[in-house]
C-alpha cells in the first residue's frame, strides 16, 4: 500500500503555473471541482484538494504531478 498523497493549495498553484489566491479563490467560489473550501467560525479558510480529482483536472497522471515536485 503507497503512502497517501497530499496537495496543499501552493503545490497545486505552482502545478497550475497560477498563484496560490487564485486557486483559493477558485476553490471558495466552487469553480475549481478538485477539492473543497470550508470558512471557520473565526473567518479564516481551510482547503482540502483530492489527489485524484486534481489528476484529472489537470489531465494528468499521478506520476507525472510527483515527478513534477521533485
Amino acid at each position: 500500500m503507497g503512502r497517501k498523497q497530499e496537495i496543499n493549495v501552493e503545490t497545486a498553484a505552482r502545478i497550475m503555473k497560477k498563484n496560490a489566491e487564485y486557486v483559493r479563490l477558485g476553490l471558495q467560489n466552487k469553480q475549481l471541482d478538485f477539492g473543497s473550501a470550508v470558512q471557520k467560525e473565526d473567518g479564516k479558510w481551510s482547503y482540502h484538494i483530492v489527489p485524484n480529482k486534481f489528476y484529472d483536472y489537470m489531465g494528468m497522471k499521478r506520476e507525472e504531478i510527483i515527478n513534477e515536485n521533485s
